[in-house]
């Protein structure tokens, strides 16, 4: 039990890592294309950060099913 808690609390810096730079790269693109996209600034956000949950999610499912 204690290695499942702690692989999962890996996985959840993880993701949160992963959250931060899918956020940062995002909005590189958006500063790149112009400012026609800054109208999608907070749809591109809350698409990726629904991406990264639901892996994260799916990561923790399959994890318990392995127990």
């Amino acid at each position: 039990m204690v290695c499942c808690r702690r692989r999962l609390g890996l996985i959840d810096k993880y993701t949160a890592v992963a959250a931060m730079s899918a956020g940062m790269i995002v909005g590189y693109v958006k500063y790149y294309y112009g400012r026609i996209w800054n109208i999608y600034e907070g749809l591109w956000g809350l698409l990726a950060n629904l991406l990264v949950l639901s892996i994260m999610l799916l990561i923790k499912k399959l994890i318990k099913g392995k127990q």
